[in-house]
This record gives structure tokens, C-alpha cells and sequence, in this order.
């Protein structure tokens, strides 16, 4: 009877111990994932999507849907590096007009007065129809009110006469000076649009989201597994009209009009009161 007592105590405290690890390596986990951002909250994306097609710890916002996207060899998807990145908008059948709008993504933030080199880092793959011009990403800083308060990176096609079709830019980074707000709390914007109606649609892929001080500097990989499209997890109550099955296998060049003028404000931004359309 000691002996089956002491082995079965044994077997309790391994079986402890076991789930004590298990517990360790899951909220070591989750840890990593929150803390991935710096100073942002889980800006890999990898934290648990909550209910209600939000991503945990961001705002999401715009006329198109936002979605998670995960990495996965079997179905040739990829991110930037981890499992998970956010898909902002829509893919677009190739040439149709489409209204000016996009989806963004946004989060408030706290940049410490005692930061050597406040930035934000960030890895993006843009694939476009459109070009700069007409469509866009983004990136702006407001004042925890939405007020916007200054446009701290754009990117898209650089052509200022031909858009082409699915036109996949690839994965980039990019390195954001925050200086000017040491001190302040602020929200970023990460915003892929379209900027004016009967642009042709643009989406991006965004991972790697990172605010930090320049002295911890980190170099993000850019890693392109493939170019098929992402497979999605439940972001967006929306469907998901993407698919691989080559209706873009055809790409067509469409010389594109001058963009709009004298645009009354806030039509290219109608979340930013006091912003206005470029004349």
C-alpha cells in the first residue's frame, strides 16, 4: 500500500510539473505575441482574434473589410515572418472602378520622453491595380482624438501615366521617424485606400508592426514564401471574394486620367476632420 501510495504521488507531482510546463510555454506564448510590437500591442498579429471580427489590440475601421491571414505551405500562403499578418481591403477583379475608400487599421501609443530614437518599423506587401496616384498605403499619425496630424509614409505603383493589373509590389519595410512626438500619446494609422472614385482597387498585406527606441533596432526579415494569395481566418464577418484561380493570369496596362481637383476637405479622409484633399 506505501508503495502504490508513493507511485501514485509521483505521478502527481510529474503530472503537475508537466502541466506547469505546458502552462509556461502557453503563456510564454502569448506573451511573445503581445509584446512582438514594442511599445504597440501584439503588432504581429499572432495575439487571439477576438469576437466580433476584431483584431486584439486594434481599431478596425474603413468601407472594406480587414482580415487575418495565416500562413500556411499547403494552401502556398505566406506573411512576412510568424504565422499571422491583416489583409486591408479587398482583392479587386482587375479594372473595375471602384469607390474611394480602403480599410485601415489604427492604435494609440505612448512614445516615452526618454526614447533616444522613437520609430515605428514595419513590413508590407502592397498588390495594386491602381497607381499611387489614384490608390495607396499609408501610414499617419493622430492625436488621440482622430485629429490628424501628419502623413508619415505612403507607398503604391510610382507610374504616373499606366496602371497594371494585379500588380503585386512585393514584400518591403519601412522605418518611421517618431520623433516629434517623444512624450505624447498618439494613434497610428495604417491605412490601404482608394483615394478617389473609379479608382481601380488596391490591398496590403501588413506584418511586423513594431514601435521601439532606435537603440534596441531590429532588422526585419522580408521573406516571400510564394506569390499565392493567403488563405483568411474569421477577422471580418464580410466574404472573401479572393481566390487563385488565374483570373489575373491576364494583366493589362490602362493609361490612367489625371486624379481629381478641388475636392471639397476630407473627401480622401473622412475620419480626419481639419484634413483636407490636395489641390
Amino acid at each position: 500500500m506505501r508503495r502504490t501510495g508513493k507511485r501514485q504521488w509521483l505521478w502527481a507531482v510529474v503530472l503537475a510539473i508537466a502541466i506547469g510546463l505546458g502552462w509556461a510555454r502557453h503563456s510564454g506564448m502569448i506573451q511573445a505575441a503581445e509584446n512582438c510590437g514594442g511599445w504597440l500591442y501584439n503588432g504581429c498579429f499572432e495575439a487571439t482574434i477576438r469576437p466580433n471580427s476584431e483584431i486584439d489590440g486594434w481599431t478596425v475601421g474603413g468601407n472594406q473589410p480587414t482580415y487575418v491571414v495565416k500562413s500556411n505551405s499547403q494552401q502556398q500562403t505566406y506573411t512576412c515572418q510568424g504565422d499571422y499578418s491583416v489583409r486591408l481591403g479587398t482583392p479587386i477583379i482587375s479594372g473595375q472602378p471602384q469607390p474611394a475608400g480602403g480599410a485601415f487599421i489604427i492604435q494609440d501609443v505612448t512614445i516615452p520622453a526618454s526614447s533616444l530614437r522613437p520609430e515605428v518599423h514595419l513590413c508590407y506587401r502592397i498588390i495594386t491595380n491602381d497607381i499611387r496616384a489614384w490608390s495607396d498605403f499609408r501610414v499617419d499619425v493622430l492625436d488621440v482624438n482622430g485629429q490628424f496630424l501628419q502623413q508619415l509614409y505612403e507607398d503604391g505603383y510610382a507610374n504616373e501615366f499606366f496602371a497594371t493589373e494585379y500588380n503585386d509590389l512585393g514584400w518591403n519595410s519601412a522605418i518611421l521617424d517618431l520623433s516629434a512626438y517623444k512624450g505624447r500619446r498618439i494613434r497610428l494609422r495604417f491605412w490601404s485606400q482608394n483615394k478617389y472614385d473609379g479608382s481601380l482597387g488596391i490591398w496590403t498585406f501588413l506584418d511586423s508592426v513594431i514601435a521601439l527606441d532606435a537603440r534596441y533596432r531590429i532588422r526585419l526579415p522580408i521573406v516571400s514564401r510564394n506569390s499565392s494569395s493567403p488563405t483568411h481566418t474569421a477577422a471580418s464577418s464580410l466574404s472573401d471574394p479572393s481566390n487563385s484561380s488565374g483570373e489575373f493570369s491576364q494583366k493589362r496596362r490602362i493609361l490612367r486620367p489625371p486624379v481629381p481637383r478641388f475636392l471639397p476637405p476630407d473627401t480622401l479622409h473622412p475620419n480626419n476632420a481639419g484634413e483636407s484633399a490636395p489641390q
